[in-house]
């Protein structure tokens, strides 16, 4: 099944910043920013490397599936320079409202990425689940 997470992002600049990629249900994947070209933004670059020098003080993630009888749920985590997580970002499901707060900010330097993880919300019989 095609699946693509997007991230929406809001820095303490006021700058908006939104990343997609192509992810599999049940696995870590980075996401980074569009490459779709419809946006004023370099394409496929880890969020650190994009927004070098701000602060991350919002965010969201929301998966899209191919079909809305099978869609997914996601939430995705920040990951520091070393590997480890350094915050967390809330999925919204088959419905959300507003761009949640970050726990505590986080700065963006090279190296720090975000790692979507998707699952399926609700499996068919043809799943076999």
């Amino acid at each position: 099944m095609a699946s693509n997470a997007s991230v929406i992002l809001k820095f303490s600049d006021g700058t908006v910043g939104y990343l997609r990629n192509a992810v599999t249900l049940d696995s870590a994947t980075e996401v980074k920013t569009d490459a779709s070209g419809l946006l004023n933004q370099a394409p496929a670059l880890s969020v650190g490397q994009a927004f070098q020098g701000k602060t991350l003080t919002h965010a969201a993630v929301k998966i899209q599936t191919d079909s809305a009888t099978t869609g997914a749920f996601g939430y995705a985590s920040i990951v520091g320079v070393s590997g480890n997580i350094i915050g967390a970002i809330p999925g919204s499901g088959t419905n959300g409202q507003g761009l949640p707060r970050l726990k505590r900010p986080v700065p963006m330097m090279t190296g720090v990425k975000i790692n979507v993880f998707p699952w399926k919300a609700w499996p068919t019989d043809k799943d076999g689940a």
